[in-house]
């Protein structure tokens, strides 16, 4: 995964408090296909399920859990972006306008 600097992403947050970052990405064939990948923010911030988040600043981290590598991103900075702020409705936005 790479994460850069205004990577604009859906953060997912499970009945049990944790948090992942929604992925997807197309196979060979074309189709796509979709993954979670484990995330963490700062002590004592709440991001509402299915938020739209762009980073910051963030990094990769881990902890062990029974002898294994437990990867996670660590997100230390970013903005809450505002759906009214996503391309596809921009786009379409722009497109209904009379010039």
């Amino acid at each position: 995964m790479h994460i850069k600097e205004n990577e604009e992403v859906i953060i997912f947050k499970n009945d049990k408090g944790y948090y992942s970052i929604g992925l997807s990405r197309k196979d060979r064939n074309g189709e796509y296909f979709y993954g979670y990948f484990p995330c963490q923010f700062r002590k004592n911030e709440e991001v509402p399920n299915k938020s739209r988040i762009r980073i910051r600043n963030a990094f990769i981290s881990f902890y062990l859990k029974d002898n294994q590598t437990m990867s996670y991103a660590m997100i230390t900075d970013y903005d809450m972006v505002d759906k009214k702020e996503n391309y596809l409705e921009t786009k379409t936005q722009m497109e209904e306008m009379p010039f």
